[in-house]
């Protein structure tokens, strides 16, 4: 019954989203507004949502000491995105550990682990931008204790990392002490973990200013209003239950998010808020899975390439 409510349910969410986007809006609304969308904000737009997947690449290869393999480890990357962004019910996840032993040999709860303070950085950095977004205008000073909360919280990750152990220490059970033995060796402290949290703050950046570009240049929200529901939508990444390809937790997220604003007539401005929710998810569906298609087509040329080169450098 379990496994059947996990398939109906996701199924049930896509349906009623696709349904609810022809009778608020009609889909070809949301096909003209990308047609009347200026060809430089999706450039740029595109431009920022690779630069945000090297940048996650990078993270990467920084927490688990993969030197030379970046090519190799940015497919992986953008295949465990697509896969995280497609599948229903976080499934996608389980990817990234199954590839990186696979690929490169690292050893899954390893990579699991990895995965999984990947994963709490990036809540902490959507929370720490939500938060300032949010109250920035009427409390800047609340704002500025958010930052330095959120500096608090990266310098002293270690302590969590502490408690952890602390509560496996008495455990004998092989599974534990090897969850705890895996979890020493965990970057929480340092440079290099400073720098995965860097990189992560820059990646969110990077991808939160390609969704406002697409956002401003085709709805009428103002910037406040967008960017509030951009970060809502990315939050509604981390449930455990959503619709295939995110369908209908995205969208909802983003119309709730956008609300905290203050927008008082919610039946004037729903409409309005779905068409930009929608044209902001076809947009991400769209340049994750063009940019991975593009990485294959990259892969794939690079071997013909290689010999021509080699030719070249002999003469």
């Amino acid at each position: 019954m379990k496994r059947i409510i996990k398939i109906l349910l996701p199924l049930i969410l896509l349906i009623l989203t696709v349904a609810g986007v022809e009778w608020f809006v009609g889909w070809q609304t949301i096909v003209r507004g990308f047609n009347d969308l200026p060809g430089q904000y999706l450039w740029a737009a595109m431009v920022l949502m690779v630069f945000s997947y090297v940048l996650r690449t990078w993270r990467i290869e920084v927490s688990l000491t993969i030197k030379g393999r970046f090519s190799e480890l940015f497919k992986l990357s953008l295949t465990h995105n697509i896969l995280n962004i497609m599948m229903p019910m976080r499934t996608g996840e389980a990817s990234f550990p199954i590839f990186m032993k696979a690929q490169f040999n690292v050893p899954m709860l390893t990579a699991s682990l990895h995965l999984i303070m990947f994963r709490l950085l990036d809540l902490l950095c959507l929370l720490c931008i939500g938060g300032v977004l949010l109250l920035w205008r009427d409390f800047p000073l609340v704002s500025l204790a958010i930052c330095g909360l959120f500096v608090v919280v990266i310098r002293y990750s270690e302590l969590l990392k502490l408690l952890a152990l602390r509560l496996l220490r008495s455990a004998h059970q092989p599974i534990l002490v090897k969850i705890r033995d895996t979890l020493e060796q965990l970057p929480t402290t340092g440079k290099t973990y400073f720098t995965i949290a860097l990189l992560t703050l820059c990646s969110w950046l990077s991808k939160l200013t390609a969704f406002v570009l697409i956002v401003l240049g085709i709805s009428g929200l103002s910037f406040h209003t967008a960017l509030l529901g951009i970060v809502g939508a990315d939050l509604s990444s981390v449930l455990p239950i959503h619709g295939v390809a995110g369908s209908g937790t995205f969208e909802a997220a983003f119309i709730l998010a956008a609300e905290i604003n203050g927008i008082n007539n919610l039946q004037s401005s729903f409409p309005q808020l779905l068409e930009a929710s929608v044209q902001l998810h076809v947009f991400l569906l769209g340049s994750a899975a063009s940019i991975y298609a593009m990485s294959l087509l990259f892969a794939t040329l690079m071997p013909l390439l290689k010999p021509s080169s080699e030719a070249a450098g002999k003469k």
